[in-house]
């Protein structure tokens, strides 16, 4: 449609303005006090109106001349006074026609606000963006706010969806909402991607003669105005792009309410090149602001102009409240007078009211990206990317304290988003902080050692240091580990530590970590004990090994509204589409009801508690079975509602992961099941492995027959079901596949109703193929030597290979004792003395004694020193003979029985002379006995 421009400067006297506002602040007074005005109360204004229009010549000139053309005209109004602007003049009657020009379908009017010299703005050049349709939508509702200023946060976010809904049923719009209503982070979207429109919901402030929108402190979600002149450079992106359609709304609150803030922060959109801004002239009541969006957005993704689908959705919107009228008010509903719509009001400086260019090349999304975070395992893998969703009040509760480097830790049970927040917070402080390096660790790290190798590759990496030689000096492992942190500080490049799913470690729920993890648990303790580097801890319980936590956050259920959110982004948004395709819902509904996408939500919102493992489990059946999705979709309607909510949580979840695993194929099942017993992630190969070890031990009725080929096909499929993660390794190149926690849980092979025992009684998983896989890898083709050896370990001991345990125990124990990680060294060496009982090597008996010395438990000391000396004497061993006299000597000597322990150390002593070894440790102890007294000669 093309439009005629013209700009009308309207011409008014002191005395008339005056005038104009005593009336509108008449209709304001009426509003607030009843909710709404008669016809009878805004009549003056309206007349006072049609007479200001009468004695506009340029107007005039338009009604009674131009309008016979056929054309159509945009009148643009100009005046340096925005409340004048503001009033409704589309109810203004036309002296020519003796219509209301509201009622001429041939004329738009816009409001052309002049600056501060009484001067237009000059046209806006648009640079426009591509399909689809972009919209951020900005809800600010600080905590702090007065209850009659105060949004319902959620209740906003959840109307704001429901005008899109016809815009989301054509799939032809993304929308994008910040994660709070901060300028930071309205900074952070904007320059994320171009956007087309920006829909705030809020509320200004009109101060000392300026006005603000009051948002939200990026931290605490506290009141914070900020002008609009912050506003605009906020969103003005690097590359210049300015957002072309702005939208300044306040709704849910009291009626009448005039936004005078909003007026200044329009001027200075406009002044900063912001070509088109439509704002709210007071607060608008939250349906009518749903319908007027709704019609709104409906007709820009029709591609009509901003101005078109404005009028059109003002239209549409005095319908709206014509029904309601007439509905509430019955027979009284003509001596109202419909009023909401003529609040929105359109700001431009351009002629060209296009919102996106139709013909360019559609351009997919940015989501946030995590490119910058890798699991710090060995397998280097990048984080996924993601669009992070939700928990405003649990992310300022965490933030505060993180940026001042307070461990904080993230609590909730499994598919709640407790690696997304972290991971979101992280992203947060690395904004701010680009050249700090985020290390994340999870279930995959299983050492302490993984920690320090990250750091010395980070430092090597980033700053081309060396620190080996300075380690050396250095005994404990968390002293080693503080020292590489402090370093990366004075390079400017302060570690950020995810430490994710920490009760993969644990003993129990909520209970220690296990003794062979003792030394992350002592790691980390440390590490937040220092408080120089940011920590975030998540787990399903309590951490009662790590007592500095500053914050615990418990991730409780997800609003409704983020659900909403999260379904929106995945395959089953598709459901929106349904009865486009006819599909027959009724089948599995009462009385041929059928469910609408928003009623669907819901119910997977009650089934899953907001559990998004679970929602992604369900998208999954979707992809695999579309036409029978509404089966499952009554059967989770069907579960009963006075459950407690985690037990619901759990039948849902159970139920739908069910129905998932019955998709797979024997074979598929068969891979499932055999990768599920491995606690990192692993090469294809050991599959192979395992398959070869299980066709040559069983009878040939139960020979698995699956090929290699098949394998890899499995695999691909498992991981297209999101039953497994599989990716490629930045380290080497190599696919690994692995089975998270979450969905070990759900398939419980250990457990006589394990979804794959069908499995377990075909297919016997081999923990002795297992350790050799990562005996290999450490021997061959090693990338973190600690986590290769204890992963061989712990599937060793499983196969009880004596022989294995005694090299790599001595070697792991060894390892963390000379660390000092005392406990992670005793339980290497208690579990070969378990396994392997008199096999086991003498040097485990010298370390056990060790150990419990250094524990003060001198009495199991002592017997493990002895059983030392007697294999040593036995085996004819002179030197290991004579340390373990040294070390009963020492027992002896603890315990005060300074006779006895003389006489051990003489005998080492003798010993050492006779083979010519170092005697100082010997010396030293015989010089302590003597000096007690009773045997100084």
């Amino acid at each position: 449609m093309q439009y005629n421009h013209i700009k009308i400067p309207l011409e008014l006297s002191q005395q008339i303005i005056q005038k104009l506002k005593e009336q509108f602040a008449l209709v304001v007074q009426a509003i607030e006090s009843n909710q709404n005005v008669r016809f009878s109360e805004i009549a003056p204004l309206c007349d006072l109106l049609s007479q200001v229009i009468q004695k506009q010549p340029a107007f005039m000139d338009v009604l009674s001349n131009q309008l016979k053309t056929g054309e159509f005209f945009t009148i643009h109004l100009q005046h340096h006074d925005p409340e004048i602007l503001n009033l409704p003049w589309c109810m203004a009657k036309d002296p020519v026609s003796g219509t209301r020009i509201e009622d001429n379908p041939q004329i738009y009017l816009i409001n052309n606000l002049l600056n501060d010299q009484g001067l237009a703005f000059p046209d806006t050049p648009i640079d426009l963006a591509p399909l689809p349709l972009r919209i951020l939508v900005m809800v600010s509702s600080p905590k702090d706010a007065t209850y009659k200023n105060r949004l319902n946060y959620e209740g906003e976010e959840m109307a704001i969806l429901h005008a899109f809904e016809p815009l989301l049923q054509s799939g032809a719009v993304e929308i994008h909402f910040t994660n709070n209503g901060s300028l930071d982070e309205l900074k952070r979207k904007a320059e994320h991607n171009k956007y087309h429109l920006l829909h705030f919901s809020g509320h200004g402030t009109f101060q000392d003669g300026k006005g603000y929108l009051v948002l939200e402190d990026d931290f605490t979600l506290k009141t914070k105005y900020v002008s609009g002149t912050n506003i605009a450079k906020a969103l003005i992106r690097d590359d210049g792009y300015h957002i072309p359609l702005v939208l300044l709304s306040a709704c849910q609150s009291a009626a009448g309410s005039i936004e005078k803030g909003f007026h200044n922060v329009t001027l200075d959109l406009l002044e900063h090149g912001f070509p088109n801004i439509i704002a709210m002239s007071m607060s608008v009541k939250d349906a009518h602001a749903t319908q007027f969006a709704r019609s709104l957005y409906d007709g820009l993704n029709q591609e009509r102009s901003i101005v078109s689908a404005f009028h059109e959705a003002i239209r549409y919107l005095k319908k709206y409240e014509l029904q309601l009228m007439q509905q509430y008010y019955g027979a009284n509903a003509g001596a109202i007078s419909p009023f909401q719509y003529a609040i929105p009001k359109l700001y431009a400086r351009t002629t060209d009211f296009r919102l996106f260019d139709s013909q360019a090349k559609r351009e997919k999304a940015r989501l946030e990206s995590c490119a910058y975070i890798f699991k710090q395992s060995k397998f280097h893998q990048k984080i996924p990317e993601f669009v992070f969703i939700g928990r405003r009040q649990e992310k300022a509760e965490l933030l505060s304290p993180l940026f001042n480097h307070k461990p904080v830790q993230i609590k909730g049970m499994g598919g709640v988003g407790k690696t997304a927040i972290a991971i979101h917070l992280a992203q947060r402080y690395l904004a701010q902080h680009p050249h700090a390096i985020p290390f994340f660790f999870n279930e995959e790290s299983r050492t302490a050692g993984s920690i320090l190798n990250a750091l010395k590759k980070a430092l090597l990496f980033n700053h081309d240091v060396s620190v080996t030689d300075k380690l050396v000096e250095l005994e404990k492992g968390t002293d080693k580990i503080l020292y590489l942190i402090r370093l990366l500080i004075k390079k400017d490049s302060r570690p950020l530590f995810i430490f994710d799913n920490l009760e993969s470690f644990q003993q129990d729920i909520g209970g220690a970590f296990k003794p062979e993890h003792s030394d992350i648990a002592e790691t980390i303790t440390a590490i937040c004990d220092d408080q120089q580097v940011p920590v975030l801890l998540t787990s399903r319980y309590p951490l009662p090994d790590i007592k500095p936590i500053a914050c615990i956050t418990d991730l409780n259920q997800i609003q409704l509204t983020d659900f909403w959110k999260k379904c929106l982004q995945l395959d089953m948004a598709d459901m929106r589409y349904d009865s486009l395709k006819k599909l027959d819902l009724s089948e599995s509904l009462p009385s041929g009801k059928k469910l609408n996408f928003y009623e669907i939500v819901q119910v997977l919102h009650t089934a899953f508690g907001g559990n998004f493992r679970a929602l992604e489990f369900f998208n999954d059946i979707y992809k695999l079975e579309k036409d029978n999705i509404y089966t499952t979709i009554n059967e989770l309607r069907k579960l009963p509602e006075n459950y407690q909510q985690e037990t619901l949580v759990k039948m849902s979840k159970d139920l739908i992961f069910a129905q998932l695993m019955n998709k797979l194929d024997h074979t598929q099942e068969q891979v499932l099941y055999l990768l599920s017993h491995f606690n990192v992630p692993v090469q294809p190969m050991v599959l192979t492995q395992q398959l070869m070890h299980a066709a040559q031990n069983q009878t040939s009725t139960n020979k698995p027959n699956i090929l290699p080929t098949q394998i890899y096909e499995a695999l691909k499929m498992l991981h297209a079901y999101t039953l497994i993660e599989m990716s490629q390794s930045q380290e080497n190149n190599r696919v690994y596949v692995y089975v998270t926690p979450i969905v070990k849980g759900l398939i419980r092979i250990d457990q006589p109703d394990s979804l794959l025992k069908e499995c377990a009684s075909e297919l016997r998983f081999s923990h002795q193929v297992a350790g050799q896989y990562f005996y290999g890898l450490f021997q061959n083709q090693s990338v973190d030597a600690l986590s290769e050896l204890s992963e061989a370990f712990d599937h060793f001991y499983l196969a009880k290979d004596q022989g294995k345990l005694n090299e790599i125990g001595r070697r792991l124990a060894n390892f963390y004792y000379k660390r000092s990680y005392f406990q992670t060294a005793l339980t290497y060496c208690q579990k070969v003395e378990q396994t392997c009982g008199d096999e086991i090597d003498e040097w485990f008996y010298d370390q056990l004694g060790l150990i419990y010395k250094m524990f003060g438990e001198i009495d199991a000391a002592l017997s493990y020193f002895e059983k030392g000396l007697l294999i040593e004497q036995e085996k004819g061993d002179r030197q290991g003979e004579g340390t373990s006299l040294n070390n009963i000597g020492s027992i002896y000597l603890k315990r005060g029985d300074d006779e006895t322990a003389l006489r051990y150390l003489e005998q080492s002593l003798e010993i050492s002379r006779e083979i010519g070894v170092p005697d100082g440790n010997t010396l030293n102890n015989i010089g302590d006995c003597l000096k007690n007294g009773d045997l100084i000669d």
